[in-house]
């Protein structure tokens, strides 16, 4: 469930002076007291694995007067797959019937007995859970007794969580050149799962959704296919506006993701893949607070000169805001401002040859940021290079970053809004609002949660700011921007956005002169053991 209340700041700022966040200090005050409050539930994972056995002894044959013979009933069990509560754990309902008395139930898993058994009076169900200490596919046997009688059965089980694995960036989707323009409410299939060298069994697709061309304003809901498409949006756009978003869609069971065009009009999708997650072992996610590591403007991690048309430049990752050597990809919001010419910026892996992909697309004079998740170079380093525009400068935050040593593993869920202000009070001007966290059950805290923030219709420029709530009340505005708005736009950006450590709240400032609504749609969230 989350919860959320309003907070506000005063202060003091131009207008138009927004573009990108410098420290704004506040005038003095603190936050107030909540003013609104509302409980949603966060959804379950979209991809829980599923799996039964069943056991049962040998029919025992008794004989309770003299000259009769009777067959007893044989002890059974079925032993069914439910939820864990946690990224690394399986947990299974068993159902025993025919028992002769008190049942005893216990488990190994890979080969290894359990100390732990469960005991129950005579027919009924159990529950038996175990975490594995990593991902992937795993045997067990359950056994059960009842004195008299013993069955046994085993089999293999994965856990719900998914680590990721880096892939590309690469190109899946152009309906530009394979002349699939989208129609109004109409969706179009992109396989994922055995695309290239894409696992078979990929369950989340990490992909930078560009829209372009649109003859109308309009959205783009990205899901898995096999389902309808839910009440959420992906990419927003207006008529002729080109528009990128990072997103983390779940992949259908057969391998397919489903793209709805939600607009009046027709469109053009590009779909750019940076990765996977799936529930072999691999790389983790450890998420980092905010912090800022290029800004060309002034100098900060880069040279103070904006990336020439065609040029690029390397940032640092490994060693930088607690980033440790030989990480796998890197969380970034890439913000590009400054640019007198309409153009795109694209991260890749330094060392790597430029793909044909963009991550950041810009019209001329508009500040624009977009999440990335991009492989990291054997150097440590990764590279943003500009396309053939003129100049533009580059702002780059950390979010976190992907590794063999990190252990909080993905589960996605299928898009789900749990926050729009717009049927209640939208956030104030140099205000916030404040998500409170819990997962379903009595499962651990996420370490972070993947959603989508949207300001629809924006009231004026102003950027928004998502931080981890602090132990103290704040001071001042965040520095650090989440997505970069104008009056009149509607402008979504995802974010993987770490709860605070004591209140397990996140944050959602609106660094604007004016109230703007915020819509927010959950993807997935992180667990760790």
């Amino acid at each position: 469930m989350s919860r959320r209340r309003l907070i506000a700041l005063a202060a003091t700022c131009a207008a138009g002076a927004l573009a990108i966040p410098g420290t704004a200090h506040a005038a003095g005050s603190t936050p107030h007291p909540a003013v609104s409050q509302q409980a949603v539930q966060l959804p379950k994972p979209a991809v829980l694995s599923s799996t039964t056995i069943s056991g049962a002894s040998h029919t025992v044959v008794s004989s309770r007067a003299a000259g009769a013979r009777t067959a007893a009933s044989a002890l059974a069990f079925t032993a069914t797959q439910t939820d864990a509560g946690n990224a690394y754990g399986v947990a299974f309902d068993v159902a025993v019937t025919g028992s002769a008395g008190g049942v005893t139930v216990s488990a190994s898993w890979d080969g290894v007995q359990d100390a732990t058994t469960t005991t129950e009076p005579g027919d009924g169900t159990v529950t038996i859970r175990h975490t594995f200490a990593k991902l992937g596919v795993h045997t067990y046997s359950i056994t059960v007794t009842d004195g008299s009688q013993t069955a046994t059965a085993s089999g293999s089980v994965a856990p719900d969580g998914s680590d990721y694995t880096a892939y590309g960036p690469t190109r899946l989707l152009d309906t530009r050149t394979n002349k699939t323009t989208l129609k109004p409410n109409t969706s179009i299939r992109l396989k994922i799962g055995g695309n290239g060298g894409i696992s078979a069994d990929a369950v989340a697709a990490v992909l930078n959704l560009t829209v372009t061309h649109g003859s109308a304003a309009g959205y783009i809901t990205a899901y898995p296919d096999g389902s309808t498409h839910p009440l959420a949006s992906n990419v927003n756009f207006t008529a002729n506006q080109t528009v990128a978003n990072l997103s983390f869609v779940p992949v259908g069971a057969d391998g397919y993701v489903d793209f709805y065009n939600g607009g009046r009009g027709t469109v053009d999708l590009i779909a750019d893949i940076d990765g996977y997650f799936s529930q072999a072992a691999a790389s983790g996610y450890t998420p980092i607070p905010p912090s800022r590591l290029v800004d060309t403007r002034n100098g900060t991690g880069a040279a103070k000169a904006q990336i020439p048309a065609t040029g690029s430049i390397a940032v640092q990752i490994a060693g930088k805001a607690g980033v440790p050597a030989g990480v796998t990809a890197v969380a970034l919001n890439v913000t590009a401002t400054g640019n007198k010419s309409a153009g795109y910026l694209t991260t890749y892996p330094d060392g790597s040859k430029l793909p044909a992909t963009s991550n950041v697309n810009f019209p001329a004079g508009v500040t624009v940021a977009n999440a990335v998740v991009v492989p990291v170079g054997t150097d440590g380093k990764i590279r943003i290079a500009n396309g053939p525009g003129l100049g533009v400068d580059a702002v780059v935050d950390i979010a976190g970053y992907y590794s063999t040593g990190s252990t909080s593993a993905f589960l996605a869920t299928d898009p789900t809004r749990v926050v729009d202000t717009r049927t209640e009070q939208p956030l104030a001007a140099f205000g916030g609002l404040s998500l409170e966290l819990t997962k379903n059950g009595t499962a651990p805290l996420p370490t972070a949660l993947v959603y989508n923030a949207t300001i629809p219709g924006a009231t004026g420029p102003g950027y928004l700011a998502v931080t981890p709530e602090p132990t103290t009340p704040p001071t001042s505005l965040p520095a650090v921007s989440t997505l970069n708005f104008t009056k009149n736009q509607t402008v979504p950006n995802l974010v993987q956005a770490t709860p605070g450590s004591q209140t397990g709240n996140i944050d959602f400032w609106n660094v604007c002169n004016t109230p703007n609504n915020l819509v927010v749609d959950v993807f997935g969230y992180y667990l760790t053991y």
